[in-house]
């Protein structure tokens, strides 16, 4: 917790945040509360900026990193609340919490994402991917090539509207049913589809659940 003036100069801070961020009283109190911010947000304003939408409006919550005292960079998530004094002096109390964990987690997941998808586009075999309902969450490239299909039409497609006119027996949908409630794969099913070409073509079908 931190309570600044209307200023934006730092008044009082919790033992919490003197745990986390390294800073004693005498480093942070009586100093603007910009030192906390990253040089770049000093330079965008973001200290005054919220510091005028908390005395605008009574409140504000905002995400961004917080400088350490040994400079490391922890990224928190902060509600600021406007407050008064019995002499009806005004004041911003400060609510932190670390999120950095869950920032870097988020960050390593939306890198893993774009690496699959890089993966994904490079496969020149058919790569169609399904829920458990079976309907289409996303395609690679080799599909649009080979079929028909815009993107928008494919993420609103069951998968059994589009190979049921080539899967008469139904032996594909049945074995991609079973695969989702076994949580079991298979191998090289065979079926006879009809290209963007016109040319019909036999493909071997496996599915990874």
């Amino acid at each position: 917790i931190l309570l600044m003036d209307e200023q934006g100069i730092v008044v009082s801070v919790n033992l919490a945040f003197t745990n986390n961020f390294g800073y004693q009283n005498d480093d942070i109190i009586g100093r603007h509360a910009a030192i906390l911010f990253t040089e770049e947000d000093q330079e965008k304003g973001l200290p005054e900026t919220e510091i005028r939408a908390v005395l605008h409006t009574g409140q504000g919550s905002d995400n961004n990193f917080i400088v350490s005292k040994d400079k490391t960079k922890t990224w928190v998530s902060g509600e600021s609340i406007l407050v008064k004094n019995k002499s009806g002096e005004k004041g911003i109390l400060k609510i932190i919490q670390n999120i950095h964990q869950q920032k870097i987690s988020e960050s390593s997941l939306q890198s893993l994402n774009t690496f699959n998808e890089n993966i994904l586009g490079s496969i020149e075999d058919v790569v169609i991917v399904l829920d458990d309902t079976m309907h289409i969450i996303k395609a690679n490239n080799a599909f649009f090539k080979l079929f028909k299909y815009q993107v928008q039409d494919v993420q609103k497609m069951n998968f059994a509207e589009l190979i049921s006119p080539y899967d008469v027996f139904e032996e594909l949908q049945n074995s991609i049913q079973n695969a989702i409630s076994t949580k079991k794969g298979f191998l090289n099913i065979p079926i006879e589809i009809e290209t963007v070409s016109g040319e019909k073509r036999i493909f071997d079908v496996s599915c990874n659940s």
